[in-house]
């Protein structure tokens, strides 16, 4: 296999999985971060072969900053990007609308440069978190089995 493939969040356990799958299967990788600590921290896990292939945007907000330079030359997206707080006044603020404003930019940026360019994106995958299912007014509960029919209220 050959390919870019952008990685939304890929500072994160999840995003640092996939992308060590990625390199591992042959493609290349772009992640987006928001500093170049966390870049250096994603470095420090891949072998030194391998880090040639991967490359990094930086972007503070998913739901608002500019995702063109990010995009430009990939054949896919695994946008694992979303919000995590320790402490959360307000969850539908804080976690459910910056997670949803996330994925619509990553894919109207996936749109509009299809639009534009004769290669296209052919791939995005959208992966969510424990944010969707944790309702945080009722606490941590590590004995609970969570189940689809559970929700961030």
């Amino acid at each position: 296999m050959s390919g870019m493939v952008l990685v939304t969040g890929a500072n994160s356990f999840i995003g640092g999985w996939i992308i060590k799958y990625l390199l591992d299967k042959g493609y290349n990788v772009r992640g987006t971060v928001r500093s170049q600590a966390k870049e250096s921290r994603i470095l420090d896990g891949i072998p030194n072969d391998q880090q040639c292939r991967v490359s990094f945007v930086y972007i503070n907000d998913i739901a608002t900053d500019s995702l063109g330079e990010a995009i430009q030359g990939i054949d896919g997206i695994i946008h694992v990007a979303s919000p995590v707080h320790m402490t959360v006044t307000d969850p539908e603020k804080d976690f459910l609308l910056p997670a949803i404003n996330g994925t619509i930019r990553v894919l109207q940026a996936a749109h509009k440069y299809n639009q534009n360019h004769s290669t296209k994106i052919k791939r995005i995958v959208i992966t969510s978190s424990f944010a969707a299912v944790n309702d945080a007014s009722k606490g941590l509960r590590p004995s609970y089995s969570y189940t689809e029919n559970d929700w961030c209220p």
